[in-house]
């Protein structure tokens, strides 16, 4: 159900009608993966993704994660309306960690998210 809406239709078709598997460099190219490490390196790469989204503001990643599930399948405009009401985006927004951000920054240092 997913796929020919995450590919062009001509390919999903292809796929879909040949049973044909996509190389991991195929689903790189076609957005369907964010990166191809060598397997050796897969925790690797997966643990230092993990720490970057970790070391991120909490309320932030909330927000960010929140407004991709209720915004699904609306239309910009709808999605930025929406807005409006989204609590958690409100709440990072008003935060004392969107404060840190710039300080930090400014200051050249790493952040201290508190997560309030």
């Amino acid at each position: 159900v997913q796929l020919p809406r995450l590919l062009p239709a001509h390919i999903a078709r292809e796929m879909l009608l040949t049973g044909r598997r996509m190389t991991a460099e195929e689903a790189a190219r076609w957005g369907l993966v964010n990166q191809v490490v060598p397997g050796f390196e897969l925790m690797t790469a997966a643990k230092s993704l993990a720490t970057t989204v970790m070391d991120a503001a909490p309320l932030s990643i909330a927000a960010i994660l929140d407004i991709g599930r209720t915004t699904a399948g609306m239309t910009v405009a709808e999605a930025m309306t929406s807005l409006g009401t989204n609590t958690r985006f409100h709440a990072a927004l008003s935060s004392e960690d969107a404060a840190e951000g710039p300080a930090s920054f400014a200051q050249k240092r790493p952040p201290v998210w508190k997560g309030r």
